[in-house]
């Protein structure tokens, strides 16, 4: 098989370069062009739309390749299609981007149309869709249509199949696809949902889980040379309960996971990217003892810490006072907060390790009355190896709480 590779289309709103349709259905994504097709099948492609003067560049969706063809009009050669993708809405402004002027050169302006994308900017491109995602659900894309594939080519790889997989990928594995990963292998029954993963790894939306799983799952079929029509078969199983789509992963990858210990020693990095991705909303606050305190409060120390142990006084729910012990934790996430909110100490809960852990990641929650809240995904032997109880309850809740409370709920789906 090919590599699969990454390209542009760009569309002219003015002088129209490829056809782009106006109205595009829920479940196909497609481009025109008059360049050859043939070796697309498995690719990314990336549409670019540019309008006005100066030229206003935005990113209008991404898709990958599953079908290809000839066209009969005057205008077009060749079309590409493909049913896994995702459209913004609205389209993504680049011009601001700070790497986005070196692609555009890389690209010639986009006046040799479909080109592909130099390595060194997928990965930029693929952080739109980890950090942005789509806002209109309406827009989306993506249900496994479970046709016959090579499926028994993928109903052969072994356990040793998948290890020699992860060792060997490790350098093309980013800390997004294995966040990906360890969300479903950690999932109660190694089974999730799209919306589920896009809560637990910080995806706007179940579209976003469904594309960048989807890419993740290509580096496997890329280094197995197998193609499906379904990239996703390569990693899981597909099983529909009450009309939402849930991802079962193989065992023979769950397996590979377990005996390599591909996650005992990982670190989420998702404090350093936050602090890096968010650093335009508190870089420019006058006062650097005010941007410190708000970075600190990110990583749970400084005066946001300080506050909240003068406030509970140990742990806010069993009352522990080994305060070397207890983590800051913000209730509305940190990435989600405004500077005021970071430094609320009503956005905090200090608690014990296992607590902070299964309320930062969504297993747990707390009702306005302090009452806790125990997910579906947690069974009553984990509940017991981890020391949680249905009886638990925050000991104080101020009115002032509430807000902040709901949100985590609604947050993680909760309710």
């Amino acid at each position: 098989m090919e590599k699969l590779n990454h390209y542009v289309v760009y569309h002219n709103t003015e002088k129209r370069g490829y056809s782009i349709e106006d109205e595009l259905s829920v479940d196909e994504f497609g481009i025109s062009t008059n360049k050859t097709v043939d070796s697309l099948i498995g690719s990314t492609i990336w549409v670019i739309s540019g309008a006005g003067k100066p030229r206003s560049y935005t990113l209008s969706y991404v898709f990958i390749v599953d079908n290809i063809g000839n066209l009969r009009n005057q205008d077009f050669k060749y079309f590409a299609e493909g049913t896994m993708g995702l459209r913004f809405l609205p389209s993504i402004p680049l011009n601001k981007l700070p790497w986005f002027k070196g692609f555009l050169e890389s690209q010639f302006r986009f006046n040799f149309g479909l080109r592909e994308i130099d390595q060194k900017y997928i990965k930029e491109l693929e952080s739109l869709v980890d950090n942005q995602g789509a806002e209109n659900p309406d827009s989306i894309i993506l249900s496994p249509s479970l046709l016959e594939f090579e499926q028994l080519e993928i109903d052969q790889l072994t356990n040793e199949d998948y290890k020699l997989a992860l060792t060997n990928l490790k350098g093309a594995l980013s800390a997004t696809d294995l966040r990906i990963l360890k969300a479903n292998y950690e999932s109660d029954k190694h089974t999730i949902t799209a919306t589920k993963l896009a809560n637990r790894v910080g995806f706007a939306n179940f579209a976003a889980s469904n594309l960048r799983y989807g890419l993740l799952a290509r580096k496997f079929c890329e280094f197995f040379q197998i193609q499906p029509n379904q990239y996703l078969s390569i990693l899981v199983n597909f099983k529909k309960i009450e009309n939402e789509w849930h991802w079962i992963m193989r065992p023979e990858l769950v397996s590979a996971i377990r005996e390599l210990e591909l996650f005992r020693n990982y670190i989420q990095p998702n404090i350093l990217q936050d602090l890096e991705e968010q650093k335009d909303t508190y870089d420019s606050i006058p006062g650097k003892t005010t941007r410190k305190a708000i970075t600190e409060s990110r990583i749970g120390q400084g005066k946001f810490r300080a506050d909240l142990i003068n406030y509970w006084q140990g742990c806010a729910v069993t009352g522990c006072v080994e305060f070397e012990l207890l983590r800051a934790s913000h209730i509305k996430p940190w990435c989600k907060s405004n500077n005021i909110e970071r430094l609320d100490l009503f956005n905090g809960l200090l608690l014990i390790p296992n607590l902070d852990v299964a309320f930062d990641r969504g297993f747990i929650s707390f009702r306005d009355d302090g009452q806790i809240i125990i997910g579906h995904s947690l069974n009553e032997e984990t509940l017991l190896q981890l020391g949680i109880n249905h009886s638990m309850q925050l000991r104080i809740v101020e009115h002032q709480h509430i807000h902040y409370l709901k949100q985590h709920r609604k947050l993680h789906l909760f309710e």
